[in-house]
């Protein structure tokens, strides 16, 4: 279930969000009831769940003893990303009030976007098993800024400004933190954890890609919408429509 933390910085209930995926995770979605979380580890951005280089700078190590200050050095770089990479799982949206082209063009070969807002969005998960946090990501220049690496959160709700096109929203869950924020529910997936949503209360919209001439394919996902016994507005994008 959704649970409120410090640590992430939520946006207004009703900011947009988009969630743009293939047509086979869409289908998965239909049939699981469930979103995949996936750890750190199996994403694209090599740098998930490290600390920045900021943290490393001399004047942050000038009364810390030279032995003390190399193991908390390679605590930083090695020992708690291997943590965070391994023990936290994520499942990333895009804040935006339109659509967004560059994402299509990650997902133009029959992609699916999910329109929601973050209040659909937090409310949307039933799992009984998880505390699942959500906040925006901070975008930051890894060479000069840091973060608290005391914080476990703080390491996966950063990335790096080469990045900051992604407006992402982040929702995260903990392997050693369950529903009741305590104890452990280690993840059943090697790759991740499916966590249950009420698909009804998620989705506000879905769009198909904007690069596909013909309907076919919006049709397909209308009857395959249907068949799992939902009604929600689906729609081909106009993005690529011409002016008049």
């Amino acid at each position: 279930m959704y649970e409120e933390h410090p640590s992430f910085r939520a946006v207004d209930d009703e900011s947009v969000v988009w969630r743009f995926m293939e047509f086979a995770k869409f289908c998965s979605l239909l049939e699981t009831s469930s979103l995949f979380f996936s750890r750190p580890e199996n994403l694209i951005d090599p740098w998930e769940g490290h600390t920045p280089k900021g943290n490393f700078a001399d004047e942050n190590y000038k009364d810390v003893p030279d032995d003390v200050k190399a193991m908390l050095i390679e605590h930083a770089k090695l020992t708690l990303p291997g943590m965070v990479r391994k023990e936290l799982a994520v499942n990333c949206w895009h804040i935006n009030e339109t659509e967004s082209e560059a994402f299509w063009r990650n997902y133009s070969d029959r992609g699916i976007a999910i329109q929601s807002t973050f209040g659909k969005l937090k409310n949307s998960f039933v799992d009984p098993d998880y505390s699942i946090h959500i906040g925006a990501v901070e975008y930051k220049d890894h060479n000069v800024d840091t973060i608290d690496p005391t914080n476990i959160f703080h390491q996966i709700l950063w990335k790096r400004r080469s990045f900051d096109y992604e407006q992402e929203l982040r929702a995260v869950i903990w392997a050693l933190e369950d529903a009741k924020g305590k104890g452990a529910k280690p993840f059943t997936n090697p790759k991740g954890q499916y966590i249950k949503i009420d698909i009804s209360t998620l989705i506000e919209n879905v769009y198909t890609t904007p690069f596909e001439k013909e309907d076919w394919f919006s049709d397909l996902i209308k009857d395959i919408s249907k068949r799992y016994g939902f009604s929600f507005p689906i729609s081909k994008s106009n993005l690529m429509q011409t002016p008049f």
